[in-house]
């Protein structure tokens, strides 16, 4: 099975965004990666949530896989992020690569890394 174990990060430096309101803030991603593990060939699954902001703008979500990375999708709108372990995924820690949430004038990440278990 998997042991999943999440790294957060944030977006790059530079500038305060100009938004006409002062309440106006990145996402926060609020939900925390499931402890069950995902077994070769079936469908693990992670609901990503983040909190957008007081003025409610518009979130997408995306994932930017690690080389050699398959079996990661996710829906773009509700950030329901699927994994499906192929055949021959090596026992050990993997990095399968970054759970981005975008927001107009900024972009917020989570690092997704998992153990493989024999």
């Amino acid at each position: 099975g998997l042991i999943l174990m999440i790294s957060c990060g944030g977006s790059g430096g530079g500038p305060k965004p100009s938004f006409p309101h002062d309440d106006f803030r990145c996402p926060i991603i609020t939900s925390q990666v499931p402890t069950t593990s995902a077994k070769i060939g079936q469908a693990w699954k992670y609901q990503i949530v983040a909190d957008s902001n007081p003025l409610g703008v518009d979130i997408s979500f995306g994932f930017t896989p690690d080389r050699g990375i398959e079996g990661v999708t996710i829906n773009d709108r509700s950030g329901l992020l699927t994994y499906i372990p192929p055949l021959g995924t090596p026992a050990g820690h993997i990095h399968l690569g970054r759970i981005d949430v975008d927001a107009p004038l900024c972009q917020v990440y989570q690092d997704l890394n998992v153990v493989v278990e024999m």
